[in-house]
């Protein structure tokens, strides 16, 4: 089954800062589905247009944005492929949480803990065997 997949970048208008400057986010929408998250930069509001979801210009700052830009990109689009082979349906929070990291289940100590709790309590009430004297 074919989906739609698309990534669009976005610029935060309603908080835009003092300095000219608005947070960047991007939107990742799959069959209808839409996730949005913050990309954790920033760009100055006169060089971002709103059509393209790019930096205009030949500066610096333009162009460092815009390979930036096409690095998450190529690494959303990877994501979605490795997604893709491995499952029959792919979400578009399943790519964002596989880019940001958030996918993978770490061991805290917390979670180790709630884990040898969970099997003790699966053992009362059973019989040990053994028998102490």
């Amino acid at each position: 089954m074919k989906s739609t997949f698309r990534i669009l970048f976005l610029a935060r208008w309603e908080l835009k800062k003092e300095n000219g400057k608005v947070p960047l986010c991007a939107r990742i929408t799959i069959d209808g589905e839409k996730v949005k998250f913050s990309l954790k930069s920033e760009v100055t509001a006169k060089i971002w247009d709103p059509k393209s979801g790019r930096a205009t210009g030949q500066t610096k700052e333009a162009l460092q944005l815009n390979r930036y830009l096409d690095s998450i990109k190529g690494q959303m689009i990877t994501h979605y492929h490795n997604l893709s082979s491995a499952n029959e349906v792919v979400t578009a929070a399943m790519v964002r949480d596989a880019f940001l990291g958030t996918d993978i289940k770490s061991n805290t100590l917390l979670s180790v803990f709630e884990e040898f709790n969970d099997r003790q309590e699966k053992l009362i009430g059973r019989h040990c065997s053994i028998h102490l004297q």
